[in-house]
């Protein structure tokens, strides 16, 4: 997750989104449940049944993105390229996303320029080691596919990171009403977004491993 995007964690329910920051390009966290374990009837994985499933996952329905369910995803990029046409739609709703939730945060200007710096500092660490990380588990210089697979990945993660950033935003509102100062209430923020930037790397170094597996 880049540091445009992290912003939008912390913000929750002090405006939803506080600006996510650079590299655009789960339920709370990818939990890496599986599929459902009742056998789908049809023929075969093309069978009707296991088309509505992986609807319910998808913005369309002839070109799979998935905006929620990462592991479907993740099973498409181990089996193979997507389409050029489904990269390019990944792309552009992170795109979408990233530019809403950065304009939306612009909303709520920062005081505390220490907390932010220190926020900035920690994305920046967090999506550099992150990135790397990344990159080594799709396998380094002899990996393929790095770029189509961050992409992708990154659209679902950030619905459901996102998703589990709105629970700690509704606490940092309640303290604020409990007349917690603004500079305390950024310091929250602040923490919120960082850690989330860890936890979105975390997630995305894991998926990215499993598409080799």
């Amino acid at each position: 997750m880049s540091s445009s995007e992290s912003s939008c964690l912390g913000f929750g329910a002090r405006t939803m989104c506080r600006a996510l920051r650079p590299m655009s390009p789960n339920h709370a966290f990818d939990s890496d449940a599986p599929c459902p374990s009742r056998p789908l009837r049809g023929k075969g994985p093309a069978g009707p049944r296991r088309a509505g499933y992986l609807k319910r996952y998808a913005l369309s329905g002839r070109i799979q993105v998935y905006f929620w369910k990462t592991r479907l995803l993740v099973d498409e990029l181990a089996k193979g390229p997507l389409e050029e046409r489904t990269l390019q739609r990944y792309y552009l709703a992170t795109a979408v996303f990233v530019s809403v939730c950065y304009y939306i945060g612009s909303l709520a200007p920062r005081d505390n320029l220490y907390a932010l710096a220190v926020e900035a500092f920690g994305v920046l660490v967090a999506t550099i080691v992150g990135l790397n990380a990344a990159f080594a588990a799709n396998g380094g210089s002899s990996g393929t596919r790095f770029l189509e697979k961050v992409v992708s990945i990154s659209f679902p993660l950030l619905m459901r990171v996102l998703a589990a950033a709105i629970a700690p935003g509704l606490v940092v509102a309640v303290l604020e009403a409990a007349e917690l100062t603004t500079i305390q209430g950024e310091w929250f923020t602040s923490i919120e977004i960082v850690a989330f930037q860890v936890v979105f790397f975390l997630r995305l170094v894991a998926h990215v491993r499993k598409t080799n597996a």
